[in-house]
């Protein structure tokens, strides 16, 4: 695979994300772009990027498939027979063990398929991607070594090799936790105080970089993760157990 703007890059989905990924692929590549919410206006800012109809994207050279995980199954029925046969194609979605196994039992098996995870958004990489990190699992394809160089020579990314299954593993904690702790404290509605540490600026700064992503993607960490669910019990028996502590030591202070 040669990277050059003569090769098509098609994306499915233009929403935040697909937006963010356009701006640092569009030097590398001609962008068509279906969404179907045709935010036409969104995109006329990229240079080397436009709109066109599912069918132009799915003939491209890669196509990636950017938009909500809920939707990749019904997507996938539809550009099934629509596929460049000698395409590569490419999730970005934020779970990895439902994604594969529907693109698995979907696309014909003679298209690459390699699936990723860019652990960064347009918060977190608002100033630049480089040394950031991307999982990358090489699912179905003989392209994986050429994606990765691309990857880390030419975006200047972290490439994390790993499964489907050590993936979402992984991700039930780095985000499965962490998205679920800032939704809650943006929910406490806490105000704003000039008093604070350094560790309570790192919470504020977390809940910043996470606060403004879609319900789909928080829907998509939750629930679409097969782990995800005894990481919660875990961490509400955690918080239940540390409740108990604490409710046992004010009832010695009181007997006192």
């Amino acid at each position: 695979m040669t990277v050059n703007k003569a090769m098509s890059c098609g994306i499915i989905g233009f929403g935040a994300f697909g937006r963010f990924m356009a701006k640092h692929l569009a030097t590398y590549f001609t962008l068509s772009i279906y969404d179907n919410a045709n935010e036409r206006d969104v995109g006329t800012n990229i240079p080397n990027a436009h709109f066109a109809p599912l069918e132009a994207v799915c003939g491209c050279d890669i196509v990636i498939y950017a938009a909500p995980v809920q939707a990749l199954e019904n997507v996938l029925q539809d550009i099934k027979d629509k596929l460049n046969p000698e395409c590569l194609f490419i999730d970005v979605c934020s779970v990895k063990i439902k994604p594969v196994a529907h693109v698995l039992n979907i696309l014909p098996k003679t298209i690459d398929f390699i699936s990723l995870h860019p652990l960064f958004g347009p918060q977190s990489g608002r100033n630049g991607i480089e040394n950031l990190n991307i999982a990358l699992c090489d699912v179905r394809s003989h392209r994986g070594q050429c994606v990765t160089l691309f990857l880390k020579e030419k975006l200047n990314l972290n490439v994390i090799e790993t499964t489907p299954e050590k993936h979402d593993r992984d991700m039930s904690y780095v985000m499965g936790l962490t998205h679920m702790m800032a939704k809650v404290f943006a929910m406490m509605d806490v105000g704003e105080t000039a008093q604070t540490t350094r560790t309570y600026d790192l919470l504020l700064e977390m809940v910043d970089m996470i606060k403004d992503d879609s319900d789909d993607l928080f829907l998509a960490i939750q629930e679409e993760n097969p782990f995800v669910e005894d990481t919660k019990s875990r961490f509400f028996d955690a918080v239940s157990r540390l409740q108990t502590r604490l409710d046992r030591k004010q009832a010695e202070i009181e007997k006192t």
